[in-house]
């Protein structure tokens, strides 16, 4: 499966897999503020002007979601995706314990939204959901 990187750098990565229709965040290290915005901004102008479905957030590496950024995603992140026509969501939630709580409430809120979240503990298997993942 073709992987094209959009940003590759020492605290975030971001991929584009065409064929799937799937934008990928990847965090290396706990980010926030303007370097987490930045990152997840971009994901959405790459998943609208690819015509994308799909979304993966591989968050391990996260240690937890700062509240302004919540708020950021839900006008800056979220609205983009669903306005493109956002159906599933694959997520590695982070290890630590206070991300992965906070993980959980945003993909239930992604449920209630109609979003098809499922979660995973690699990244082969998150594909591979992607990848046969259908309306």
């Amino acid at each position: 499966m073709e992987r094209k990187t959009i940003l590759d750098d020492d605290i975030v990565a971001l991929y584009l897999y065409p064929e799937i229709g799937t934008v990928h965040h990847v965090i290396k290290r706990s980010v926030e503020n303007d370097r987490f915005r930045s990152m997840m901004a971009m994901a959405a102008e790459s998943f609208a002007a690819n015509g994308c479905d799909k979304y993966f957030s591989d968050d391990r590496q996260m240690m937890s979601f700062n509240f302004d950024d919540l708020l950021w995603l839900a006008e800056n992140w979220e609205k983009p995706l669903m306005a493109a026509g956002w159906k599933h969501w694959a997520l590695i939630p982070p290890k630590k314990v206070l991300g992965r709580v906070m993980a959980k409430k945003l993909a239930a809120r992604y449920v209630d939204l109609g979003i098809d979240v499922r979660t995973f503990e690699d990244e082969a298997s998150a594909l591979e959901w992607l990848a046969g993942a259908r309306d």
